[in-house]
């Protein structure tokens, strides 16, 4: 629970799917213990099966120039980058 001010918020964490451009949640979830405004943040997971071989022939030519030649190296870009900008917004940890 963080208290902000007056308001008490509370984080519950739910799993839910879009359906024609709506937030539906799991039926177990529900009901909440109250009725109310919500603020929502969505984490879109998308499937991890493409291989290295299907990306698009500009970005896997520029990956292979910078020297990244597996998904492995890709997904160790991808950490670097998100840790530049955890850094860039909250400063170093």
């Amino acid at each position: 629970m963080v208290y902000r001010g007056e308001v008490m918020a509370i984080a519950i964490k739910v799993k839910g799917k879009i359906e024609n451009g709506q937030l539906v949640l799991d039926q177990d979830i529900a009901p909440f213990p109250w009725e109310g405004e919500v603020e929502v943040q969505v984490m879109l997971k998308e499937p991890t099966s493409i291989s290295f071989a299907e990306i698009d022939p500009s970005i896997k030519k520029s990956l292979e120039e910078a020297g990244i030649h597996t998904r492995e190296q890709i997904l160790e870009l991808i950490r670097e980058v998100k840790r530049e900008m955890v850094i860039e917004r909250f400063g170093e940890l």
